[in-house]
């Protein structure tokens, strides 16, 4: 996959290690502190899986655990990789920046059954989230849910980056929808060719269980005035 475009999410709570990474660049957390590459990574396809070569020396083995989903543009599967978790996403439809302002990535990991993935794009000019167009995926029980409606909710800091988040995720049938809240323990900013990101590790919780994940903010700079 490596001569394809990616999308690489890590989570190893035993190990207090999360990473995520696409072609060109890596961010790595260890024991909260975070690390940014620039160096190559390298996605290599297996029987069972993906092996996933980034900067420092984390090799990872991601083998598979779901089916893929489409999300936003991406293949997203989920992984289980070594005592931890991920998510590999072969993305086919990047984003088109002349058209969005923002994008938002999440994955809540809760282990092998029991995960969410959501992806929101928001169109250029639009006043705020509430004009989002959202996808997201609901893993429980070991059993991929439809999902009608998903809204993801967030509380940003003074420089934009994001504190707490929450997801509502509606279901057919169900009166009333199901819930998860993250809240960050780590993070890091960097600029990508006219992109700023905000990247957070999350600790999450969702009808009784306790899970790790990623949230990944990408905003368009603003264009430079005229002269």
């Amino acid at each position: 996959m490596s001569e394809s475009a990616f999308s690489i999410a890590y989570v190893d709570p035993a190990h207090n290690v999360a990473a995520t990474a696409r072609s060109g660049f890596a961010l790595i957390w260890r024991d909260g502190d975070a690390s940014s590459h620039d160096e190559p990574v390298t996605v290599t396809a297996t029987p069972h899986g993906w092996d996933a070569g980034l900067p420092g020396g984390l090799n990872l083995q991601f083998v598979r655990i779901s089916h893929p989903v489409e999300l936003g543009g991406m293949r997203a599967t989920l992984c289980s990789v070594g005592t931890g978790l991920g998510v590999i996403s072969e993305i086919h439809d990047p984003p088109h920046w002349q058209d969005l302002d923002a994008t938002r990535y999440v994955c809540a990991l809760f282990d092998a059954q029991n995960a969410v993935l959501a992806f929101a794009r928001r169109p250029a000019g639009s006043a705020g989230h509430g004009e989002e167009l959202v996808v997201g995926h609901l893993w429980a029980d070991g059993e991929l849910k439809g999902i009608e409606d998903t809204r993801l909710s967030t509380i940003y800091d003074g420089e934009g980056r994001p504190r707490q988040s929450s997801l509502e995720l509606w279901l057919p049938g169900e009166d009333f929808p199901r819930r998860a809240f993250g809240r960050v323990t780590a993070g890091a900013s960097l600029a990508l060719e006219g992109l700023d990101v905000h990247a957070a590790v999350l600790d999450w919780e969702m009808e009784q269980r306790e899970g790790t994940g990623l949230y990944e903010l990408t905003v368009r700079e603003p264009a430079p005035a005229a002269a």
